[in-house]
């Protein structure tokens, strides 16, 4: 495996795809936090907020399987995880 090692992260090679172009659908956070516990929340951290639609699951996972699926860039940093 070419790995490669900078100042601002590591870098490895993968296998050639076409990298998805189109944006993902967003919802705002209050209203995909109402589909996803299945009620109206009583207040959200930000009513104005876009957040990517039809996550059911944790958003941190759903972000690595979106990149894997859909060939999509992702970059990780410590304070995500």
């Amino acid at each position: 495996m070419n790995v490669k090692a900078s100042p601002s992260g590591i870098t490895f090679a993968v296998q050639r795809v076409e990298v998805a172009t189109d944006p993902l659908p967003t919802v705002k956070t209050r209203l995909a936090l109402k589909e996803l516990l299945g009620f109206e929340v009583e207040s959200c951290c930000d009513y104005t907020s876009d957040c990517i639609d039809k996550v059911e699951f944790h958003p941190l996972l759903a972000a690595a399987h979106f990149s894997y699926c859909q060939h999509r860039p992702i970059v990780f940093s410590p304070d995500m995880i």
